[in-house]
């Protein structure tokens, strides 16, 4: 049982000094399918609850995924995002959530047994998310990497409709790749809100060595630049440094319009 799960993710910090907002539900400590364990944590489930919103609660579901249904029995995830950004702790066990499916490095049909699943709280079929919602999406999958993949980025983060086949759509509305490209910028200690920024000068560093390369060489083999040869070194290179620039200003333009 993973009986640390509150605690491990009490304990991250995000870039930004933030702390995810963790409540843990009555019983989660022993709570698993059949009292079962799981095998191994190799990754993470990002789900979405299908239930609307109207109830004004902010984790309606949350019954439900704790104690199942009557063709499904509860647990139906280790944890639980409410619309508030609040983080549930429903269960430190085995539970019914990844269902038949694959991805690289999980047996077959196997994924309750190897990744931990979150529901999040939203319709899935408009785009209902709160902003509080998609905020902490990358920092849990940040929190549970960090404390349960060990450094290593083969961990697996994943939604279901990845992982399931049969033919699952959750959750909707995510990009994805986004998600883990956030959670990645998180693990590497950078804001994801300013993981633009930081792209930018990753880019124009690359723009900047491949302008210079000409004399690094000629560094090297102790000859010296002429212009000559610079002029011949970028009519070569002019296609590839042009593209480089074009993708710099997108970016920049990007970024005008978020501030504007």
């Amino acid at each position: 049982m993973l009986t640390d799960l509150a605690h491990k993710l009490r304990a991250y910090t995000a870039p930004d000094g933030s702390k995810l907002t963790v409540v843990e539900v009555d019983g989660w400590q022993t709570r698993g399918y059949a009292g079962q364990s799981l095998y191994g944590v190799y990754g993470h489930v990002f789900h979405h609850t299908a239930s609307n919103q109207s109830s004004g609660l902010d984790a309606v579901t949350l019954n439900l995924c704790t104690y199942g249904r009557s063709d499904l029995p509860g647990p139906l995830c280790q944890l639980m995002l409410g619309r508030s950004g609040t983080v549930y702790v429903v269960a430190a066990g085995l539970a019914n959530h990844a269902g038949r499916g694959y991805v690289p490095g999980v047996p077959q049909d196997m994924g309750n047994f190897y990744l931990l699943g979150t529901e999040m709280e939203s319709d899935g079929i408009s785009n209902d998310w709160t902003e509080a919602q998609l905020r902490v999406m990358p920092h849990l999958g940040a929190a549970i990497e960090e404390a349960y993949g060990q450094g290593d980025r083969g961990f697996i983060q994943v939604g279901h409709k990845e992982y399931s086949s049969e033919g699952k759509i959750d959750p909707s509305f995510i990009d994805l790749d986004k998600l883990r490209d956030d959670i990645n910028h998180l693990l590497d200690g950078v804001d994801p809100s300013g993981a633009q920024v930081h792209d930018i000068k990753k880019e124009v560093k690359k723009v900047s060595e491949n302008i210079l390369d000409i004399h690094v060489k000629e560094i090297r083999t102790g000859g010296t630049t002429t212009l000559s040869r610079e002029v011949s070194w970028l009519s070569k290179n002019f296609e590839d440094i042009f593209k480089s620039l074009a993708r710099i200003e997108t970016k920049l333009a990007q970024l005008e319009k978020k501030v504007k």
